[in-house]
């Protein structure tokens, strides 16, 4: 049995590469580690790509069936969208909507991009993906094998000097993540998951120093990046097996 303080705890937990393998669901010894800890404390699930159907296919019904009264929050789209479980779900939380004027000048300013330097296409219909608090560009598509995905830009390079590209003509208050394999994230400041951690602990009424963040993406453009320097407990892990074991830890 994993056992921590007796205070409760918020533990958040990025999702792809944290707890599980990308698009996929977390291992039976990772679903039975989680479910101990829910005894007696509360879980979310932070991310920035994957909607809460996901979620609930991939880890809400993969977990054992808890008997008490439990508290699971999925925080999609950077946070900006809260849903709260306890047996019965409820959203208690959705941030405004993406800027449509930022959205246009990011749409015009991809179009402008010289894609051939990067060994791109322009295909926006293909590429684009606005969701309602955040926009995300898929720089090959959406529907990209892996094995291309995987070696177009595996050290980040070519998508940070995108990003830089677009950090020169975009207003000030836009932040820009590099993320997965071929994705570029842009967040309104104010809207990324540093900035909803600490929403969540006042919702929660659970102070900094209670709650812990367990992801991958730490480095600089990377979208855990926000969470560094907030006053909470930070974990930065390659992998699920990484999460295994620190989590192994405290049984």
């Amino acid at each position: 049995m994993v056992q921590w303080t007796t205070m409760t705890k918020l533990l958040i937990f990025d999702y792809d590469n944290t707890i599980a393998p990308s698009k996929s669901s977390p291992s039976q010894e990772m679903l039975t580690i989680l479910y101990q800890l829910l005894q007696n404390n509360h879980i979310a699930i932070l991310t920035g790509g994957r909607t809460q159907k996901n979620l609930q296919d991939w880890f809400i019904k993969k977990m054992p069936q808890l008997e008490a009264p439990f508290t699971i929050l999925l925080c999609t789209e950077y946070g900006n969208i809260i849903h709260q479980g306890n047996f019965h779900w409820k959203k208690i939380y959705n941030a405004s909507k993406f800027n449509v004027l930022y959205r246009n000048k990011i749409l015009q300013l991809w179009e402008d991009l010289d894609h051939a330097k990067y060994g791109l296409e322009s295909d926006r219909e293909n590429q684009i993906v606005c969701k309602e608090t955040i926009l995300s560009i898929k720089c090959l598509g959406k529907d990209t094998k892996l094995r291309e995905r995987n070696s177009w830009d595996p050290n980040m390079k070519k998508r940070i000097e995108i990003v830089q590209y677009f950090g020169q003509n975009l207003p000030p208050d836009i932040n820009i993540y590099v993320t997965g394999k071929n994705t570029i994230d842009f967040v309104e400041i104010g809207k990324d998951k540093g900035n909803n951690i600490l929403k969540l602990s006042k919702l929660l009424n659970i102070s900094l120093d209670n709650i812990e963040f367990f992801g991958d993406e730490f480095r600089e453009y990377g979208n855990d990046y926000s969470a560094l320097g907030i006053g909470i407990t930070t974990h930065i892990v390659k992998d699920p097996t990484a999460t295994l074991s620190l989590l192994k830890k405290y049984s």
